[in-house]
């Protein structure tokens, strides 16, 4: 404790007085960061896991983190710290760093409770060191009950803006938001907007309407948006920059964040939320349809690449702007990946790293015929191409063990190959091509429509 309690002292000094002498000229992000002291909620999350990686990684003079954390099926916050810690997520940093958990302090809290759960001693510790707090905790279920989505989402995020209000070296207070907080708008800029509902009167209903009574009128409430998760975040948005407009408030908007590109390491991922489980699904052969159009976007950003933003973003907010900052975080057009091309690259990508004897991958594919579609022995891809017939678009989906059986989609209904295999899929739109494609891959034209 003596030990850490210099360094805290250290750590705010050297901060005092590069703000006393007027050293906003910062050479680098890392030298930012460099004697501050951060508090960030969420560290048991994907994104916070990646986030406190990548501070100590690229940051390694940064003062000392606090994460925010509660105990879990009986399991102590420190005890839950050090299983995090024992990730290969933190593989390079033990290698180079075997002394960096002496940099993170756990606090045991609970966005729920008053006060965030924080014992007065805590409170003080954090009130007296804390210049930058990342807030990254939320609840990310799209079917959440609305109480607990605003518990999680609205209150969660008043109740740390108001212990930022107490924090005299206060440089920043980072809210880690949603892309999606806005999808009820054609274009949603880098600004804040106002919701239907105003927060304060919806957090003062939640306090004596019952469960019963708020399901019933949650439909509502949510007015254009499709769930209580995008709800709730622009919820949060407007009441933080509206209710604590004097604290220095920055907002990031991440997209659907996917693994990570090549931080710490290509393809890290702990979980099967978000697209992660529909790539599991497809590559396992358990998700063989999915309603949806294959032209929308798939704004899929890698962990590492969001976690870069929230970082540089408290360095470009101090560097060019005191005022509430909205950054969003999305991959834009200019890497555009639809429905449509997950569709086509999730199969052929997983299956050519997995082992030949997972049921959900087909074998080797033979090459490909003059027709432009690959046979796979009992899946067939990318056949017909979409020049030939508008409309036609071949889906891979099935288990080879159960014989052949792919999905055709067009525009008069969805049809299926025969259980048997050696059948192609038909409509009539597509009959003449489907007549000359299965004779080339050496397939029967026997065509089967999906009940």
């Amino acid at each position: 404790k003596q030990q850490l309690a210099m360094s805290l002292n250290l750590a705010t000094e050297s901060s005092e007085k590069n703000e006393l002498a007027g050293q906003p000229s910062f050479q680098s992000i890392s030298e930012f960061y460099a004697g501050k002291n951060v508090l960030i909620t969420g560290i048991t999350g994907f994104l916070g896991k990646v986030l406190l990686e990548k501070l100590l990684w690229s940051c390694p003079q940064i003062g000392h983190i606090f994460a925010l954390m509660r105990p879990k099926r009986g399991e102590s916050i420190g005890a839950r710290l050090d299983s995090l810690l024992a990730s290969r997520l933190f593989d390079r940093l033990r290698q180079d760093r075997p002394d960096f958990r002496s940099q993170i302090s756990p606090l045991q809290g609970d966005l729920y409770e008053p006060n965030l759960g924080l014992s007065q001693k805590d409170i003080e510790l954090l009130i007296r060191n804390v210049s930058i707090v990342f807030h990254s905790a939320a609840t990310v279920r799209f079917d959440e009950h609305l109480k607990i989505a605003v518990q999680m989402n609205l209150e969660g995020p008043k109740k740390v803006a108001e212990l930022c209000e107490r924090m005299p070296h206060l440089e920043a207070l980072v809210h880690v938001s949603t892309a999606y907080a806005n999808c009820d708008r054609r274009v949603v800029e880098e600004a804040v907007y106002a919701p239907e509902v105003h927060p304060q009167k919806l957090l003062d209903a939640i306090e004596w309407m019952d469960d019963d009574v708020l399901e019933q009128v949650t439909p509502r409430l949510l007015g254009q948006k499709p769930n209580t998760y995008t709800f709730t975040k622009q919820l949060a948005e407007f009441y933080l920059t509206d209710r604590f407009s004097h604290l220095p408030i920055v907002i990031v908007r991440p997209s659907i964040v996917g693994a990570s590109w090549q931080e710490p390491l290509p393809g890290w991922v702990d979980n099967f939320n978000g697209p992660t489980g529909v790539f599991a699904a497809i590559s396992k052969g358990l998700l063989r349809m999915m309603q949806g159009d294959v032209r929308c976007k798939a704004d899929i950003i890698p962990v590492d690449i969001a976690t870069n933003i929230i970082i540089s973003s408290v360095w470009n907010f101090r560097l060019f702007s005191r005022q509430a900052t909205v950054y969003n975080a999305g991959v834009g057009p200019g890497n555009r990946l639809t429905w449509g091309d997950v569709e086509r690259i999730t199969p052929s990508t997983l299956c050519a790293t997995r082992p030949k004897a997972s049921s959900g991958c087909p074998r080797p594919a033979s090459p490909p015929t003059r027709c432009g579609a690959t046979s796979t022995g009992c899946l067939i891809t990318s056949c017909p191409p979409a020049s030939w017939i508008s409309g036609c678009t071949l889906v891979a989906a099935g288990l080879c063990s159960s014989g052949c059986r792919t999905a055709l989609e067009s525009r008069p209904g969805l049809w299926t190959i025969s259980p048997a295999g050696n059948g192609c899929s038909t409509t009539p739109m597509c009959s003449a091509l489907w007549t000359e494609c299965p004779r080339l891959i050496g397939l029967s034209s026997t065509a089967t429509p999906l009940k």
